[in-house]
């Protein structure tokens, strides 16, 4: 999550400046029981320090245990995060409705039309991202010769 955050972050300024949108989408997922509470803390307190601006939280959920745990989430969160998190409760197709109400597209979601998960442009980002990491430490590698670019403006 810290490396996504980051390289996201790192791409446009623009995600600070307006702001994030966070959708957690547990919708068809069975609930195992048990909750790491620890885990939770942890989560929350990293992402209090990343630099992140969020507008909005979305926790979308179809079976009644994940309400007890959008409940806890809603009391781990500032106050600030509080005013902006909302719960989702529904099908597959009444998240996506009431997500769409919102303003947020349906395919923004790594999902079909049954729920599926659909990974492909997530692992297409990561290889780009893999790419990019190593153009920035050929950049990096290169040597950079002051004196001749000094020397280049003056001519």
């Amino acid at each position: 999550m810290c490396y996504m955050a980051q390289r996201i972050l790192k791409s446009n300024e623009n995600f600070q400046r307006l702001g994030i949108i966070s959708v957690s989408y547990q919708v068809g997922h069975k609930y195992q029981g048990g909750y790491d509470y620890e885990l939770t803390r942890k989560v929350s307190t990293l992402v209090r320090a990343l630099p992140m601006r969020f507008v909005a939280i979305y926790l979308c959920y179809s079976s009644t245990p994940w309400r007890r745990v959008a409940d806890l989430i809603s009391h781990l969160v500032s106050p600030f995060l509080r005013v902006r998190l909302r719960s989702v409760q529904g099908s597959h197709q009444e998240c996506l409705y009431q997500l769409m109400s919102l303003g947020i597209p349906h395919d923004c979601f790594p999902v079909d039309s049954e729920g599926e998960s659909l990974l492909q442009n997530h692992w297409n980002w990561i290889r780009l991202q893999q790419q990019l990491e190593e153009q920035e430490e050929e950049e990096k590698e290169e040597p950079h010769h002051v004196e001749n670019d000094a020397m280049d403006m003056m001519e």
